[in-house]
C-alpha cells in the first residue's frame, strides 16, 4: 500500500515506521562499507541483516528488502577490500603477467600471424569437412550393405582408423607416402588426414542415424516400387541427417581444433631439431610462442 507524508508525497520504504530499524541500520552500514569505513562496514552490514531479517520472521516489522540491500552491499564491500589486497600483495606477480600476456608489442607482432594461421585454420577445415562428409556417408552405406565383403572392409576401416591417434596419421600421409612417390602439399597433407581420420567417426554416425530410422519405412518404400537407392536417397536419409545433426556439429567443432596441427606438418620439424630452437624468441612469452608457431 502506497503511504503519503503530511505534504501529500510517497513514503520510501526507509521512511515507514513499521520498517524495522536493524534493516535500516543495515542498508546505512553497507553505504559506508563501500565507501568511507571498509571493512568494519561491510561486516556490521552482515551482521544487522541477519539480526533485522531474524526480527521480521518473529514480529510484524517489515523491511526485508532493505536488509537484503544492506547484506548485498556488505558482501560486495568484502569482496572489493579482498580484491584490492591481492593486487597489493601481488603486484609483481601481476606485472609480470601483464608483461607476458598483454605486451604491445608483442601483440603488435602476433596479431597478423595469428590472423593468417586462423584463415589457414578455417579453410582446411571447411574444405576437409566437406571431404569428410562425403566419405563418411559412403563408408556408412557399405557398413550397413549385404554385401558381407564390404561390410568387413567398412567395419576394418573404422576400428582401425579410430584406434590410430590424428598426428601418427599426418605423419604417415605426409612422411610415410613420399617413398610412394605421393608427395603432398602442407595443406593437402592436413584435408587427406583429416578426412581419413574423421571419415571413420563420422560414418558411424551415419551409421546409428539410419539403423535409427525404422526398416518399416524402407520396407513400405519398397513396396511401392522404389529401387534401393531411390529408398534410402528419398525416405531414410533424409530422417536420418535430421537425427545426426547434432552430433556432426559437434565432430565440425573437434575438426576446427586440429586443423593447425595438421597445417605445420612439414620436414624437419621435430622435438629434438635445431627447427625448434628457432621457434623460440629471445623473451619466450606464451603470446609471442603461439605467434611464432604459427607462422
Amino acid at each position: 500500500m502506497i503511504q503519503l507524508n503530511e505534504e501529500g508525497q510517497n513514503i520510501s520504504e526507509f521512511e515507514k515506521p513499521e520498517v524495522s530499524g536493524w534493516a535500516k541500520a543495515s542498508l546505512i552500514m553497507g553505504i559506508l562499507g563501500l565507501t568511507a569505513v571498509p571493512v568494519v562496514g561491510a561486516i556490521l552490514a552482515i551482521i544487522f541483516a541477519r539480526i533485522a531479517k531474524r526480527q521480521i520472521l518473529q514480529t510484524d516489522l517489515e523491511g526485508d528488502g532493505l536488509a537484503t540491500a544492506g547484506q548485498a552491499l556488505g558482501v560486495i564491500g568484502l569482496v572489493v577490500v579482498g580484491l584490492a589486497v591481492t593486487v597489493f600483495l601481488m603486484q609483481d606477480r601481476l606485472r609480470e603477467f601483464s608483461r607476458d600476456f598483454f605486451d604491445w608489442d608483442t601483440m603488435k607482432y602476433s596479431i597478423p600471424l595469428l590472423g593468417q594461421g586462423f584463415l589457414v585454420t578455417l579453410k582446411l577445415a571447411l574444405v576437409s569437412e566437406a571431404c569428410i562428409l562425403v566419405l563418411g556417408l559412403i563408408v556408412a552405406l557399405l557398413r550397413i550393405s549385404r554385401i558381407k565383403i564390404f561390410r568387413f572392409l567398412a567395419a576394418v576401416y573404422i576400428d582401425v582408423i579410430r584406434g590410430i591417434p590424428l598426428i601418427l596419421q599426418i605423419f604417415v600421409i605426409y612422411f610415410g607416402l613420399t617413398y610412394l612417390g605421393l608427395n603432398f602439399t602442407r595443406f593437402t597433407a592436413g584435408v587427406v588426414a583429416l578426412t581419413v581420420c574423421y571419415a571413420a567417426y563420422e560414418a558411424e554416425i551415419f551409421r546409428a542415424g539410419i539403423e535409427s530410422v525404422h526398416k518399416g519405412q524402407m520396407e513400405a518404400s519398397r513396396s511401392l516400387g522404389m529401387t534401393y537407392m531411390q529408398s534410402m536417397r528419398h525416405i531414410v536419409l533424409p530422417q536420418a541427417v535430421r537425427r545426426v545433426i547434432t552430433s556432426v556439429t559437434r565432430l565440425t567443432i573437434g575438426i576446427l581444433i586440429w586443423p593447425t596441427c595438421a597445417a605445420r606438418s612439414r620436414p624437419g620439424l621435430a622435438p629434438s631439431s635445431s627447427s625448434t630452437r628457432t621457434i623460440r624468441p629471445a623473451r619466450c612469452t606464451p603470446t609471442s610462442c603461439c605467434a611464432k608457431w604459427c607462422r
